[in-house]
């Protein structure tokens, strides 16, 4: 759910690897000699790592992919958020902490307010940008739900992702949203995930 102030929202429904392909070609069709420098890099992140992005990150999770981007009330840096379904909990957990323990690093994580706000700490410096750029990433799981921000996030919307933003997220779920309008409710059939605003395809 997004907050009452979103500046934008929006909700997709789409294979993630499927994306990771389309990305993948852009890039190499753009600039191929940049594109071969990050594949290089990302092959040495996942041998580091003992992981693939492709079928062991992005296959744990499902088709449903949300975010949002907002103003906090102080500042003009917005807040991303991106929300993913996840699809099988057990091989994202195996994941995370395969990926930990190789890349000389623990989940740690921050507790506010009942909630567990997890994140990479890496145990070196972070000198890989593949490697330092998942660092910046800030995470909260549910057993249904991967709520990331950071400027390293998947699909993270424009903007810059901090603790703080998943604090706000936090706060606002559970308090009416434009979206529980009954008569928007009605249009979209429900299918708001409570956000503030909608854009609808």
């Amino acid at each position: 759910g997004a907050p009452l102030d979103a500046r934008e929202f929006a909700s997709r429904s789409i294979a993630l690897t499927e994306l990771d392909d389309t990305i993948h070609e852009v890039f190499k069709s753009a600039d191929e000699i940049e594109y071969e420098r990050f594949e290089r890099s990302l092959r040495s992140f996942e041998s580091e790592a003992g992981i693939s992005i492709r079928d062991d990150i992005l296959g744990a999770f499902g088709s449903r992919v949300c975010g949002y981007l907002a103003f906090p009330e102080t500042g003009i840096i917005p807040d991303a958020v991106t929300v993913y379904e996840i699809k099988d909990k057990e091989k994202l957990d195996k994941t995370l902490r395969m990926a930990a323990r190789n890349l000389d690093a623990e989940i740690a994580a921050v507790e506010w307010q009942g909630h567990k706000i997890e994140y990479l700490r890496y145990n070196s410096p972070a000198e890989d940008p593949i490697r330092a750029a998942i660092g910046t990433v800030y995470f909260y799981r549910t057993d249904t739900h991967f709520y990331a921000t950071g400027v390293g996030s998947l699909l993270s919307f424009t903007g810059t992702g901090t603790p703080n933003a998943l604090k706000r997220m936090l706060l606002q779920k559970g308090k009416k949203t434009l979206a529980a309008t009954r008569e928007l409710a009605s249009w979209i059939q429900g299918k708001t995930g409570g956000a503030s605003g909608v854009l609808y395809f």
